[in-house]
This record gives structure tokens, C-alpha cells and sequence, in this order.
């Protein structure tokens, strides 16, 4: 065997030597390389498809926001979305943090769910962090990695805040407050003023000498001075009207001046720095920065509907959460505008078509493949699929063709040039059913007059290439249709998860189907840089996987017979080839004999 080995070896050297595989075409010897896979890309365009993106340098629907030591930002985003961190001097993701860049916590019964997080701090090492819908206050130790709950609120936390290592945190039924430096709870009473005012309230700060608590509610703002105990007294001390409408999600105090309070003006777009009379009943002056609701200036700056504000005591600065302008903005003491961060970012569907756009002006990628195009979303009535085509094969319409579903594009030479042109076209609607893009691949691949398989060429592969943001319905027809076409038909299935919102349970089936498909695994694409980047890997191994050449070589003479090697190599990008070394008999005749007991063939 060791020689069978070692001529396979010597036959594939040789071929390499005289060919130049990878400098030119195909190698000596028989060999398809030259007839074009067929690469059906089916785009979900469901409405998450309209959602932002969640990964990456972008910002999702800021809550809050807060400062480490070294002055570099943590950012809290909507729902489930998770914690992201952002170098302040460059404004990058810090990729270290979490996995990627972003810390998604536990689920929401866990120890540390990231789930509707309001209110952030960062304080000795730890970033602290409330979750709405859990009802906790949890912690996160920025050098261990390592998370747990602090506090179980027993209602819904809006707002806390750590002064002095003491932590207080203010709910509709509940105050909490807790000393950090010896991790016990302190026992406060929640009644009277403190409950009044307290329950309902969305702001909520403490001064940085640990004498005031101040909690906004409507127009007015409530002072409750704190006791030796750390307790506040249930009975306030003064009220005022600051000035700052009837809506804030955000108050911090000033670093080292009592008097002064920063608030978020959820309704005006602004951020307000409000100074206090000396007795503290009232305003004594008033600086307000931000503008509703496109575009801005350093003097003048955007802000749409900013939730809330964190105070960087070292770095004298201080920052707002402007939600729906999908970012952070830092300010001096004095609301000068010194940096902003996130902004606006594309949404799934316009990553999509940007990646999508990449891989079909790529003249690497078309010169091997033949594209098309299709979107799917729901049509659990019917509706979708393919039985028609009316005009030309490149400016053509497919039937049935509606909002919900419908192949745009035919597999053919012009289409990646036609998807270019088109798929910008393409916007986020409807919901999610995967039976809907197999029904697609099924009749559009098997069509009787219409496929792009040329019955002729037994070696051209065709793919279905199906892009999704979400978790879908009729998984099991799907998965039917995706293995009758791999079996049956030849025909492979690649899924992407793309968007980074797709649950473990969605993942799953992605896989699933991908197995189905005979792809091995799901391709998983969290960015639209990302999506770029495995698109073209995964067109890239459809060209590779349909060079496959052989070589034949003779040892006979007329007179005593001989052999016939033949090698014969599928050929892998970046990898080792696999291949086969085949001795068939040649009798004295010259005449091959396939059934000569010496013939063998090794792998």
C-alpha cells in the first residue's frame, strides 16, 4: 500500500509541475473546471429585517450609559441587545469585552440578565447594571469576567445610583440600598413622601457628598436628605420645579459641586445642567444643549429623545444616551461637546444588500458562478414558489411575484450584474416561514423549462444559499424539501444567521437545515462585515468543489500487457486534496481488463 501511496503522491507532483494548478487553469489530464455552479441566493425580508444592527461599531437603541477609570464607555442598548464598550479616544468597540465586543449576560431568570438594562455605574472595578423586567441589580467584574446579583429589587428598577460605596435603588413598592463595602443590606423604610414620589419616578440621584437624594417626578424634583443611618427620610426636604419638562430617564450630580445636577430632557432633546439656590429650594441658573431631530452642530447638537446620563468624575465629563439618534454624546462640565459615538447605522436589510452587492461585482466569484435572487417572507396562504417567467431571462418577472415573496432574479450568466442593479429594492415586511424559500428552491430548480441545471453536464453543482435574520416557522416541510433536493437532485442548501438576534433554539434549526443540505453547519454572520466576509468564503469552496481532475498513466508493452494508474484529485482551496489511485490491467492485446483480479485502488 505504501507504493500505491507513493505513486499517487509522484502523479500529483507531477501534474503540479507541468500544470501550474494554481497560476493557471486546469491541470494536464481530463478535468471540469470550467462550467459555472448555479448559486440561488434566497433573502428573508421579514420586518426584523428592518431592525439595526446589534453587533459591531453600531449602537442599538441606547438606555444608559457609564464611565470606566480610564474614561472609555460602556453602553447599555434596548431589550436583549446587550452591554457594549467603546474606547472614548477612538471611538472603537473594545472586542475583549464580552464576546465580540458585546456582553449579553444570562437569560432573564439568571444570575446577571442583560434584559431592559436602565441605569449603569461603573464603581471598584465593577460594572453594575439593573435589569427592568428581572427585577435585579447585578454586577460585572471587569477583570474576572465573572458576574452575580446584587440586589433583587422585588419590582421593576429604573434608577440607581452609587455614592460613596453605597448603593441605592428606588422601585414602585421598594427601596434598596446597600453598603458595597461590607455587602449588607441596610434596612430603609419606603413610605410617606419618599413613596409618593419615589414609585413613579424614572430619574433618581444622590450628591457626591452622600447628603441628598433628588428624585424627579413630572416637572418637579424632590430633595430627601440622607441620615447618618444612610437611610433617606421619608419626608422631603424641599421641591422645586426644575425647568426640564415633564419627562426625564436620567439625573446625575456634579463630581464636587452639591448644587449642581445634570438631567436628560426626554421630550425637548436635551441635556440640562441645573444650578441650585444655596438653600437648595430652588433654580438658581439653567444651561441646556441639544436639538430635535436631524441635524446638529458641535454648538448646536442633535438629540433624539436621549434616555439617560452618566457623570465621568475623574475625566470631568459627562454623557447622554441619545436613543433614537442610536448613540452616546460627551460633554464637558459645562456642555461643551467633546465626542459622540454610535450614530445612525444600517439596518439588516441594507447590510444585507451591501454584502450582497460585494459578492456579485466580485469577478472572482462570477467568473465560476451563475447568481440569482429571491426574497421570502410568510405567505402561509399561499401565493409563492415558481411556475412561470414572462419576458426575458435577465429583465423578466417571475410568477407568482408579490410584497411577500418572488424570485427577481434567474441563475444565469447576467444575473449577478441584475442583482447589483436590484436588490436595493428589496424592504423589510412580513413575517418568517421557511417552507415558503424551500417551495422557491423546490420548483425553481426542478422546473421543467426554466431551471439553470443543464441536464447535459453532469458535473455542474447547484446551491440554494438562504439568508435569514430570525427564527422561522415550518421548519419540519422545510427541512423535507431541503433533503428530498440534496438526495434526489444533487442540489446543496447553505443557511446564514445573519443580524446576531437569532436565539440558540433559531440556531439550531439553521444547523439543522444546513446538515440537511449537506453543507455541514450554519454560517453564522453577525455583521454585514461578517456576512461579506462568509458569503465569499462559502461561494469560494462551491468554485473549488467542482475541480476535480484525473490523470492517466501507462506501463505496458504489446507484447506482455501492463497496467493503467489512473490518479484522480478533488481539488480543496488551502487545504490537502483528496484523491484515489486506481491499477487496471492491460492484456497482451492492449485491451484494458476491468476484471483482472490484480486490479485495485487505493485512497
Amino acid at each position: 500500500m505504501n507504493l500505491k501511496n507513493l505513486i499517487l503522491k509522484i502523479s500529483i507532483l507531477f501534474l503540479i509541475l507541468t500544470g501550474n494548478v494554481f497560476a493557471k487553469g486546469l491541470p494536464p489530464g481530463s478535468g471540469q473546471g470550467d462550467v459555472p455552479a448555479n448559486i440561488l441566493i434566497l433573502l428573508d425580508k421579514s420586518g426584523s429585517m428592518g431592525a439595526r444592527m446589534t453587533s459591531g461599531s453600531s449602537v442599538d437603541y441606547p438606555e444608559a450609559m457609564a464611565f470606566d477609570s480610564s474614561g472609555d464607555i460602556y453602553i447599555s442598548q434596548h431589550s436583549t441587545y446587550g452591554i457594549k464598550k467603546f474606547n472614548y479616544a477612538n471611538k472603537t468597540l473594545d472586542v475583549n469585552f464580552g464576546s465580540g465586543g458585546t456582553y449579553r449576560g444570562t437569560s432573564s431568570g439568571g444570575a446577571c440578565p442583560v434584559y431592559y438594562p436602565k441605569d449603569m455605574q461603573v464603581h471598584n472595578g465593577y460594572l453594575y447594571f439593573n435589569s427592568y423586567y428581572s427585577r435585579k441589580i447585578a454586577r460585572y467584574n471587569l477583570s474576572t469576567k465573572k458576574c452575580e446579583t446584587v440586589v433583587s429589587t422585588g419590582s421593576y428598577p429604573h434608577a440607581f445610583q452609587i455614592q460613596n460605596n453605597i448603593l441605592y435603588s428606588i422601585d414602585r413598592n421598594n427601596i434598596k440600598v446597600r453598603n458595597l463595602s461590607t455587602n449588607t443590606d441596610i434596612s430603609c423604610s419606603y413610605s410617606s413622601h419618599l413613596l409618593n414620589y419615589g414609585r413613579y419616578a424614572y430619574a433618581m440621584t444622590v450628591d457626591q457628598s452622600g447628603n441628598n437624594m433628588y428624585i424627579k417626578r413630572s416637572s418637579t424634583t424632590y430633595r430627601f436628605q440622607i441620615e447618618a443611618s444612610k437611610c433617606p427620610r421619608t419626608t422631603m426636604a424641599s421641591n422645586f420645579n426644575d425647568g426640564v419638562g415633564w419627562t426625564s430617564y436620567g439625573m446625575v450630580a456634579h463630581p464636587t459641586d452639591d448644587r449642581i445636577i445634570y438631567y436628560s430632557n426626554y421630550s425637548s432633546h436635551r441635556i440640562e445642567k441645573v444650578t441650585l439656590n444655596s438653600a437648595r429650594t430652588g433654580v438658581a441658573s439653567r444651561v441646556t444643549k441639544g436639538r430635535c431631530c436631524t441635524g446638529g452642530s458641535t454648538s448646536d447638537p442633535r438629540l433624539y429623545y436621549p434616555r439617560n446620563v452618566a457623570i465621568d468624575a475623574i475625566n470631568n465629563r459627562v454623557g447622554i444616551t441619545d436613543y433614537y439618534g442610536r448613540g452616546v454624546k460627551v460633554f464637558d462640565l459645562n456642555l461643551a461637546l467633546l465626542q459622540q459615538i454610535g450614530g445612525s447605522s444600517n439596518t439588516r436589510m441594507t447590510g444585507a444588500h451591501e454584502a450582497i452587492k460585494a459578492i456579485v461585482t466580485d469577478s472572482s466569484l462570477t467568473s465560476g458562478v451563475n447568481f440569482g435572487l429571491g426574497y421570502w417572507s410568510s405567505s402561509w396562504s399561499g401565493g409563492v414558489g415558481f411556475s412561470s417567467w414572462s419576458g426575458n431571462i435577465t429583465t423578466g418577472k417571475a410568477s407568482p411575484c408579490d410584497s411577500r415573496a418572488c424570485i427577481t432574479v434567474r441563475a444565469h450568466k447576467a444575473g449577478a450584474a441584475r442583482i447589483n442593479s436590484t436588490i436595493s429594492s428589496i424592504s423589510p415586511g412580513g413575517g418568517t416561514n421557511a417552507a415558503d424559500w424551500a417551495k422557491q428552491a423546490k420548483e425553481y430548480y426542478l422546473h421543467s423549462s426554466l431551471s439553470p441545471i443543464d441536464k447535459n453536464l453532469n458535473c455542474q453543482n447547484s446551491y440554494v444559499l438562504v439568508i435569514g435574520d430570525g427564527s422561522w416557522g415550518g421548519h419540519s416541510t422545510a427541512l423535507s424539501s431541503t433533503t428530498a433536493l440534496r438526495t434526489q437532485h444533487g442540489i446543496k442548501t447553505f443557511t446564514v444567521a445573519y443580524g446576531g438576534g437569532i436565539g440558540s433554539w433559531g440556531i439550531r434549526n439553521f444547523r439543522a437545515m444546513a446538515q440537511a443540505g449537506g453543507t455541514n453547519d450554519v454560517i453564522i454572520a453577525n455583521t454585514t462585515a461578517s456576512l461579506k466576509t462568509q458569503l465569499k468564503a462559502a461561494i469560494n469552496q462551491v468554485i473549488a468543489s467542482k475541480l476535480s481532475f484525473t490523470a492517466p498513466a501507462i506501463t505496458a508493452t504489446i507484447e506482455k500487457g501492463g497496467s493503467l494508474y489512473q490518479a484522480q484529485f478533488d481539488y480543496v482551496q488551502n487545504q490537502e486534496w483528496q484523491g484515489t489511485l486506481k491499477r487496471t490491467a492491460i492484456n497482451s492485446s492492449g485491451v484494458v481488463d476491468p476484471n483482472d483480479k490484480n486490479n485495485w485502488s487505493a485512497s
